[in-house]
């Protein structure tokens, strides 16, 4: 039996998740992250505007008050996560997914990440690269080290060791000017490291994104 549910019903799951969230602390960060992310990587972003004609912060809002949430906070969560764990490797391989620039959300959610925190600060965001299809990873990379997630970068060069971080430069988009980002966020995902003073990403690029160098 198919059971369809209607706008409504969704928006009051959508609510009660939310709520969750923020009122549950004993449940632990694999639960939030967890729930975040698959929020984001399935939310209907074109409800939201998109890159032309972008919502305000409380528009959105008021469509559905968890986006921000997860957006803000998603990240906090999957550093806080026992990697170790059954649930930890599930929770980085979520998030592989949803630092992939060529999935299908990742527009969207990078244009909700630059509504959300240019009010702050761009360091808050996700850098604007371009990558040709096929390098989709170094873009992985980077992001992981942007937002200090080293298990979750580690982990995937654990899956993918034909991957080099030191031999393949990041694309700039128009937006990363736009945000103001420096020149630090500049090149391949071992020099952006070394830039940002991130030790142990640096280390790990040369350890062991170094493979698929000849």
């Amino acid at each position: 039996m198919h059971i369809t549910l209607s706008r409504n019903t969704l928006r009051e799951n959508q609510n009660w998740a939310c709520g969750r969230l923020l009122d549950l602390q004993n449940d632990g960060n694999w639960f939030r992250s967890k729930n975040s992310i698959n929020y984001l990587l399935n939310v209907d972003y074109a409800a939201f505007g998109n890159g032309d004609i972008p919502l305000t912060p409380d528009e959105s809002y008021r469509i559905d008050p968890f986006l921000p949430y997860a957006v803000e906070c998603w990240d906090i969560y999957v550093g806080e996560v026992d990697k170790k764990s059954d649930v930890g490797m599930e929770v980085i391989n979520l998030t592989l997914l949803l630092l992939n620039p060529s999935r299908s959300h990742f527009q969207g959610l990078f244009e909700q990440t630059q509504l959300y925190t240019a009010q702050f600060d761009p360091a808050y965001s996700l850098p604007d690269w371009r990558v040709c299809l096929g390098a989709e990873g170094m873009a992985i990379l980077g992001y992981a080290c942007h937002l200090g997630l080293l298990e979750t970068a580690d982990a995937f060069l654990t899956q993918k060791p034909h991957l080099s971080a030191v031999d393949y430069e990041l694309k700039l988009g128009l937006t990363f000017w736009k945000m103001g980002w420096r020149t630090n966020r500049l090149g391949t995902p071992f020099q952006i490291s070394a830039n940002l003073g991130k030790e142990d990403f640096a280390r790990l690029f040369l350890n062991k994104g170094n493979m698929g160098v000849n």
